[in-house]
């Protein structure tokens, strides 16, 4: 099964609604129509995960989803205050400014190379969607420091890197920050593929 990771960054406004994609060429050159987007096994459980981590709880769930102007859009519910710190720090974030991006996973089921470059993703079963964070740089410091954020969580919500200095973080690039996060985004899917897979097993789905 070849699994697909792109990532959009764009909330609508001061709303709960987010991009989760668009009919635009990405840094690949590839394109995925819209309206080609498969979401009925989604929509049985469409949780809201971060950074796509499967072992924790969610974070909320995505509601509302549908494509307007050749783009998905989906409503963020996260969860009442008080009940998860994480959901409690990604409001905090969001809310800053700070977290605004989002990765979807999916699966090309009907596509074709195009010139120069990229697929044309026509049909596209979505598989989840999770909040991810920028790079990590001064002004997310600062906020998260005025969050009370310590340095684990810090790492969990900027970086994929093993504990280390937070100062050496706000040097990373965004290419380097990026790379890291396509490859958390793929370790995340396989597991979510896998986690489909045992439930289908044992009937659960």
């Amino acid at each position: 099964m070849n699994i697909i990771h792109k990532s959009s960054a764009g909330r609508v406004l001061d709303t709960p609604t987010f991009v989760l994609s668009a009919e635009t060429p990405d840094r690949m050159g590839d394109v995925i129509v819209q309206k080609g987007w498969k979401l009925e096994n989604f929509k049985k459980n469409p949780v809201a995960l971060m950074a796509h981590r499967q072992g924790d709880m969610p974070v909320g769930v995505w509601k509302n989803l549908r494509i307007v102007n050749d783009a998905l859009l989906g409503d963020l519910q996260l969860v009442a205050r008080g009940i998860s710190q994480t959901a409690d720090l990604a409001r905090g974030l969001i809310e800053e400014g700070i977290l605004k991006a989002v990765s979807v996973g999916f699966v090309g089921l009907k596509a074709e190379p195009m010139q120069p470059r990229g697929m044309k993703y026509f049909e596209s079963e979505l598989l989840e969607v999770s909040l991810v964070s920028v790079p990590m740089h001064p002004r997310a410091v600062m906020v998260a420091k005025s969050l009370n954020m310590s340095d684990e969580q810090m790492k969990e919500f900027f970086t994929t890197e093993p504990a280390g200095n937070i100062g050496d973080m706000v040097n990373k690039s965004a290419e380097e920050q990026s790379l890291r996060y396509q490859a958390a985004h793929k370790r995340g899917i396989y597991a979510l593929i896998n986690a489909t897979r045992a439930q289908r097993a044992r009937g659960e789905l």
